[in-house]
């Protein structure tokens, strides 16, 4: 059996092929988001997953996964992150089970909303295959969240942290805090220094850990309002006369980043930390200054050619219904 698998991200929709019966998955492709704008509609969501699929022949099934948080509201969906959102409908709906009527919304996607939704993964309905004129069905849309909770078995004193667009800390029993500032917060910094012709990312992959201990900035990450410790605002703080330039600020960045997991580290004093998402894979600065504040801590960081989203939705595949 050959299953489209389509992670639809907030900075790229993410798909590979798994073969089930082998357990192996084909390259990983990906697409620029669909959610740039923090709005799409359902003709675009739908045409996304037309195209994906005709990149195909011999698709047996199709499986999903989106952000948490969205909504559709007639024909537009509305992600967690669009300020001013109208009112979350009486039966929400997710952003691929929103194409097909009827459907019902996975827990994934249901307690994120503050409503219910079935445990269940069922077939939608079907997606016709232009490549090779098959009606593939399509199965429930889980949460991406969700997914890589799926891909890692945490043990007892094991946590996880995923730094994607979005962050949660997670352990065996599930997700401990969401909405923890992360790659949406570092694209807006980044913008800011487009400005200047430097690009933040590429001085990240420059960074050691000796630039992130020596760093003297306090940057409050806390600046979009879905933040879990959003007040006013964020801010910077310890600016004088020697200490503001672009390496110390981005070194700054980087390790009031990392802090605020800190908390979550003395809380629960996990043996294992295991890190995912692709802020980690940026520069090895990061998981190095966790080793250095931890110790005796074990850090390390998954980073197989496959998305965890994807492996997590892989696993769930073997719990459909029919």
């Amino acid at each position: 059996m050959r299953y489209l698998l389509i992670d639809f991200g907030a900075s790229l929709v993410k798909y590979t092929v798994f073969n089930s019966e082998k357990n192996t998955f084909e390259k990983q492709k990906s697409i620029p988001s669909i959610l740039t704008e923090n709005t799409v509609t359902k003709t675009q969501v739908f045409d996304t997953l037309k195209k994906i699929l005709s990149e195909y022949r011999g698709i047996t099934k199709i499986f999903t996964c989106s952000i948490l948080g969205g909504y559709y509201c007639n024909d537009t969906y509305f992600s967690w992150k669009k300020n001013n959102k109208p009112p979350i409908p009486k039966n929400p709906q997710c952003l691929v089970g929103g194409l097909f009527p009827d459907s019902n919304i996975h827990t994934h996607h249901a307690q994120s909303l503050g409503t219910s939704g079935s445990k269940k993964i069922e077939k939608l309905h079907y997606v016709l295959n232009t490549n090779d004129s098959e009606l593939v069905p399509i199965y429930t849309n889980l949460g991406d969240t969700n997914c890589v909770i799926k891909s890692i078995d945490l043990l007892d004193k094991e946590l996880l942290i995923n730094m994607g667009t979005g962050s949660q800390v997670i352990d065996n029993t599930g997700i401990i805090q969401s909405f923890i500032p992360s790659g949406r917060v570092f694209s807006i910094f980044n913008n800011f220094f487009a400005e200047t012709n430097i690009d933040m990312f590429k001085v990240f992959e420059q960074l050691t850990v000796n630039d992130l201990k020596e760093s003297t900035l306090e940057i409050d990450l806390n600046i979009f309002t879905q933040s879990y410790q959003y007040k006013n605002g964020g801010y910077i703080k310890n600016l004088n006369g020697s200490n503001f330039t672009v390496k110390n600020f981005i070194s700054s960045l980087i390790r009031c980043y990392c802090s605020q997991y800190f908390p979550f580290i003395n809380k629960f004093k996990p043996q294992v930390v295991k890190l995912t998402g692709g802020i980690p894979k940026k520069t090895s600065s990061i998981v190095e200054y966790f080793k250095w504040t931890y110790p005796d801590v074990c850090f390390t960081v998954c980073d197989n050619s496959v998305e965890q989203t994807l492996i997590g939705l892989s696993k769930y595949t073997y719990e459909r219904v029919n």
